[in-house]
């Protein structure tokens, strides 16, 4: 439980960031010329250059997101055309200025130049009578133990943050875990399913890689998720797997331990300092897959293996279209010598048809 809890909170204004467009152009092929543009942060001061042949403003666009001067630029293209809007970051102090060649993009404008959409400004909260500002809406210590987020500004209202733990939300967020896992153990079940010959069989049975993958899986209801208190795996709340790989939970354990100790069951799920001895579940599913999609990871080596094997049949399906196709020429060549021999007999038939009739006459 958060020290300050419980604790009210009322949000009098979000944190934002300047945002400044342009006048419309037609589209964001426009050639601005070649110059250069000077944006001032706090970040520092930076130049940006367009020359000649790459001199559009979605070229120029393209070379302040490169700069790194804390200033990200885009191009939003309507029925009317395309503006260039720049947008710096959240907080009173990380105002811009823009200046240089391009006079139809500098801010603050002398005679032409951009609009002010939005102002750099700090949160603004009172946390329990104190008013306190902040350049970002995630405040991290304005309530001790406790980060929040804000998404909107409600003046005049006040929200009590309490210390109590949501049981039900962590107990939803188990059932959604574990039927997410059921899906993806459920294809893999079908995927390798022995069969009784190839006909049968899944598509990936016998692969080593996805086999690999089945048991690292396997092993998620006992991995240890952080390294001390009550409960320190899914099998101590009360998560069972099945002998067909899937999980099922005990809900009865789930509500008891949710009952006894929510926070410890949120800190094993979701530790407040994930490293490698507290990785929580985010963490062991993480390394999971990096284990095995690795250089040298089961499926790694799986997708090398089937990428030969691919690279082999298409080279097998090549082969065997020029075979196919020298078969077609000897077939078409026989053909032809075939219907020459027929119409050679059929001549000689007929010569020797005229010499027995002439025989036959002299006979008589």
């Amino acid at each position: 439980m958060g020290q300050g809890l419980p604790a009210t909170l009322e949000v009098n204004q979000l944190a934002s960031p300047r945002r400044l467009v342009s006048d419309v152009v037609a589209d964001g092929d426009i050639v601005v010329g070649a110059g250069v543009m000077t944006i001032v942060s706090s970040s520092g001061s930076f130049d940006i250059t367009l020359l000649d042949g790459a001199a559009s403003i979605t070229d120029l666009a393209n070379a302040i997101n490169e700069v790194g001067a804390g200033v990200s630029a885009s191009i939003i293209t309507d029925n009317h055309g395309a503006r260039l809007v720049l947008e710096g970051q959240e907080g009173q102090d990380q105002t811009f200025s823009v200046s240089g060649d391009f006079a139809d993009y500098n801010y603050p404008p002398v005679v032409t130049g951009m609009t002010l959409v939005s102002e750099a400004a700090d949160a603004l909260i009172v946390v329990d009578g104190v008013d306190l500002a902040y350049g970002s809406n995630v405040i991290e210590n304005a309530i001790p133990g406790v980060s929040v987020r804000l998404n909107t500004a409600s003046p005049g209202m006040q929200i009590i943050i309490s210390g109590d733990q949501p049981t039900t939300t962590i107990s939803d967020l188990v059932s959604d875990f574990v039927d997410a896992y059921n899906q993806l153990r459920n294809a893999l079940n079908a995927a390798t399913a022995a069969g009784t010959d190839s006909g049968t069989a899944g598509p990936l049975a016998g692969d080593p890689g996805v086999r690999e993958m089945i048991r690292s899986l396997g092993q998620i209801g006992a991995a240890t998720l952080v390294d001390s208190g009550p409960y320190r795996a899914l099998s101590d709340i009360g998560v069972r797997t099945d002998r067909d790989g899937t999980l099922s939970i005990d809900k009865e354990r789930l509500e008891a331990v949710l009952s006894s100790d929510a926070e410890a069951v949120s800190n094993m799920l979701d530790p407040l300092v994930v490293d490698d001895n507290n990785p929580g579940i985010a963490g062991v599913l993480q390394a999971i897959r990096d284990r095995l999609q690795g250089d040298n990871g089961a499926l790694e080596s799986s997708q090398k293996r089937l990428d030969q094997i691919k690279e082999n049949l298409a080279d097998a399906w090549e082969k065997l279209d020029q075979d196919s196709g020298r078969y077609e020429a000897q077939l078409q060549q026989s053909f032809a010598n075939m219907d020459r021999q027929l119409v050679v007999l059929q001549a000689t038939q007929s010569y020797l048809t005229q010499q027995i009739a002439i025989w036959n006459n002299n006979s008589d």
